[in-house]
């Protein structure tokens, strides 16, 4: 029986843009021997990456194989592969590997091995806990750039972890991250200037413009933040109807005060919404089971204040619980 012939380039490269591992790692392959295109080791090693991360032990091996050559980003995404537990034969989630991966991308140059080495010391998986060596690291990584390093060695500052305590500096390379696009740097300024954090003064306007660029990115937190400002009219003129939407699209998210504060606008009729006690009793239960204080109280006045019933109680639990599993979030104990 004659072998069934492999598919072009093109097919493959189709196949894996789906997502499916297989593909990727014909891909990998094909960028690593140059078939159907010119060979290229950092696209090998890319897509050798995205099909082990999905579990194929294979492609981890091509890409043990292809960091032997010594390029930074193939190195890197090798410690990525341990750090997160993907191994030969299983999971062998192997820290030190990682640190070790790390450690040598970051002396062929490569800037997020910078900070997620420092994350490893901050930790202390793989190599022993250590906050001033932890700082070293992220402090290189801002220094080449790295939005995510910068955020880190803001908190390293913010926190004096491994530094001394130094607000300016914090707000600083707060500042820095934000101005580079990282969602959660401009998620921390917008919360710092709301509530008057971190060595700045409460400025409503200030916290909207940073939590708007958050929002943006699909920040959830954010989202929510910035749905409280337009709700109580503070650096934003007042819209409710914004509000809501805001609070829709964090609780969407899974955010617990998001989910919160939607039920609460649906218990009262708030933001063009027509009181719904039913919708406001599914929001309070997904956000209660989540630890929201305010969802908790919000469900504990519906039922001590008699606005459900026992059956309805029992049913907004249901309905939760299928929510829960058809959008991937962890579920409660009960169905």
């Amino acid at each position: 029986m004659a072998c069934q012939e492999k598919p072009g380039f093109s097919s493959i490269h189709d196949r894996a843009a789906t997502g499916d591992p297989h593909f990727q790692y014909l891909l990998g392959e094909a960028y690593l021997k140059g078939e159907g295109v010119n060979p290229n080791s950092t696209l090998a090693a890319e897509n050798f990456f995205k099909s082990a991360t999905q579990g194929n032990e294979q492609a981890f091996g091509e890409l043990q194989k292809t960091a032997e050559k010594g390029e930074a980003e193939t190195v890197y995404l090798l410690g990525r592969l341990y750090a997160s537990g993907i191994g030969p034969k299983g999971n062998h989630q192997d820290y030190t590997k990682a640190a070790e991966c790390y450690r040598q991308a970051a002396r062929l140059g490569h800037t997020k091995a910078h900070n997620d080495l420092g994350t490893i010391f901050v930790k202390g998986y793989g190599v022993g806990q250590n906050d001033a060596e932890a700082f070293q690291w992220f402090k290189k990584a801002a220094a080449l750039g790295d939005p995510l390093g910068q955020y880190n060695l803001a908190w390293s500052y913010a926190l004096g972890r491994g530094t001394a305590l130094n607000f300016s500096e914090a707000l600083r390379w707060f500042m820095t991250s934000a101005d580079g696009g990282l969602a959660v740097a401009q998620l921390r300024l917008g919360q710092m200037y709301l509530n008057g954090e971190g060595g700045v003064k409460k400025d409503y306007a200030v916290s909207a413009k940073w939590l708007k660029l958050a929002a943006q990115q699909g920040n959830a937190a954010a989202q929510n933040s910035l749905a409280v400002l337009y709700e109580n009219s503070l650096g934003v003129p007042k819209d409710p109807y914004e509000a809501v939407n805001l609070f829709r699209r964090a609780a969407e998210q899974g955010e617990p005060r998001g989910q919160a504060n939607l039920a609460r606008m649906y218990e009262n009729g708030l933001g063009g919404l027509k009181r719904d006690i039913n919708q406001a009793l599914f929001w309070y239960i997904l956000s209660s089971e989540q630890g929201e204080a305010i969802g908790l109280r919000g469900l504990d006045t519906l039922v001590q204040e008699g606005l459900v019933t026992h059956k309805q109680l029992e049913e907004g639990r249901r309905m939760a619980w299928k929510y829960q599993k058809e959008h991937g979030m962890k579920q409660s104990a009960k169905k």
